[in-house]
């Protein structure tokens, strides 16, 4: 499996290892290069910057190293977004860990990540760090990991992050920024879990939920592997898999999910 992984593995990360800093700075190359893989980015970078609110305050985005939120943001809506990771890459302003951050209180009207939350090996800390920054009306948006039957069979057997759903706590060793996760830590927070979350942050309401891309994310292949269609494909694909609940409900492997903080 590692032979066939390495085969097929964009050739500018082969060889590096995840948590090299140089892993995450080439992952927005791979990107760019990659047609599919681009539109799909930036679909979800629209639903992150569609789901701040419009009012005077700071935006954060966290884990930003491997993507390019704020390039797209400047051309398309012209926030400015705050850039951090959790070690220092290309075009960061701060480097901070999601359970400590550097900001004053009720200072930030969003956070948003795309693939990090999963990262965060302390994630209740995380939300306690973002009660005390986010102020009232402002959002944490994000585009996770999400489980269903086709998405925990892949994850499981075909994915080189861990998928732990038999865990009660949120918490994880952290062994390095990358390396180490836990895909199914969104869906057990937020789904499994909710109540649980809910009663301990009541000032948080778990605003949407909604499960994407059973296919055209695995089609582009991600950012492990080297794309296997072209970017035209992409309005066809997301036709198909948009419009059939059977495909989302069964196949889904991500999901936009957005929370406001009441007070």
């Amino acid at each position: 499996m590692k032979f066939l992984s390495d085969i097929l593995a964009p050739p500018i990360t082969r060889g590096l290892h995840i948590d090299d800093p140089k892993t995450t700075e080439y992952r927005k190359k791979i990107i760019k290069n990659n047609p599919l893989l681009l539109k799909i980015y930036e679909e979800w970078y629209g639903y992150l910057l569609s789901s701040i609110p419009n009012t005077n305050g700071k935006i954060l985005e966290i884990g930003s190293g491997g993507g390019f939120l704020k390039e797209f943001a400047s051309k398309s809506n012209n926030q400015s977004i705050i850039c951090s990771d959790v070690f220092p890459v290309y075009e960061l302003e701060i480097v901070t860990k999601a359970e400590a951050l550097p900001f004053e209180d009720n200072c930030l009207k969003a956070i948003v990540m795309t693939n990090v939350f999963h990262h965060i090996s302390n994630s209740i800390g995380f939300f306690e760090e973002a009660t005390r920054t986010v102020m009232p009306g402002g959002v944490v948006a994000m585009i996770e990991p999400w489980l269903t039957p086709l998405s925990k069979f892949f994850y499981t057997f075909f994915h080189h992050e861990p998928l732990e759903t038999n865990v009660n706590d949120y918490k994880f060793t952290s062994r390095g920024p990358l390396s180490s996760a836990n895909l199914a830590l969104p869906w057990m927070l937020f789904h499994r879990d909710k109540e649980k979350f809910c009663l301990k942050f009541p000032m948080w309401e778990i605003e949407k939920i909604k499960p994407i891309m059973p296919i055209c994310y695995l089609i582009s292949g991600g950012l492990s592997i080297r794309n296997l269609l072209p970017g035209c494909t992409y309005k066809t694909i997301r036709r198909i898999e948009s419009t059939s609940n059977v495909l989302l409900k069964y196949g889904a492997m991500f999901s936009e999910i957005c929370m406001v903080k009441k007070f």
